[in-house]
């Protein structure tokens, strides 16, 4: 059986540009904290790279420009939500970076209740608000926040912290 190089590079070349694309779409990449689906919440606009870098840096201007974030919306016909995602290079970063916020909140001066740490969850602050619940949650590499409405708050953080991977340091 004789093949053509044409055919022979295409059967070579195909797999490995496949393999080059998706590798960019690495497991460390901030998307992989983007649930499709959220406590009954269908995911909505994603505001990624620098746009996102931007927003995030402008609420918490500490945040280092090292990251990797993204902002996902959630919504359906009762509720809505947001999701602030910050992936860091280390796992300090997030940890030192939320405790700041913590005591920041708890100084005053915001528009935020004082954050509990929860004693049932590790690396998760609370802030109960009239109307919406805002989360602060560390896992590894990652910080978000998120903000939800009341209601569908425990639904929705128990779900994302369902959906995001865990870690092996």
């Amino acid at each position: 059986m004789n093949m053509s190089l044409k055919t022979l590079l295409s059967l070579f070349l195909v797999p490995v540009v496949c393999l080059a694309f998706f590798s960019g779409c690495s497991r460390h990449s901030v998307e992989r904290y983007i649930a499709p689906k959220l406590a009954g919440m269908q995911l909505g606009q994603v505001i990624r790279g620098d746009q996102a870098k931007k927003i995030i840096t402008r609420l918490h201007a500490d945040m280092a420009v090292d990251r990797e974030s993204a902002i996902a919306t959630y919504s359906n016909r009762q509720y809505k939500s947001v999701v602030y995602l910050t992936l860091f290079e280390s796992s300090e970063k997030p940890d030192t970076l939320a405790r700041s916020m913590v005591k920041k909140i708890a100084a005053g001066g915001t528009p935020f209740p004082e954050p509990m740490m929860r004693a049932d969850v590790a690396g998760v602050w609370q802030m109960e608000g009239e109307k919406e619940m805002n989360y602060i949650v560390v896992r590894s590499r990652l910080l978000a926040w998120l903000t939800v409405d009341r209601p569908v708050g425990e639904a929705f953080l128990q779900n994302f912290l369902r959906w995001i991977p865990v870690e092996r340091q």
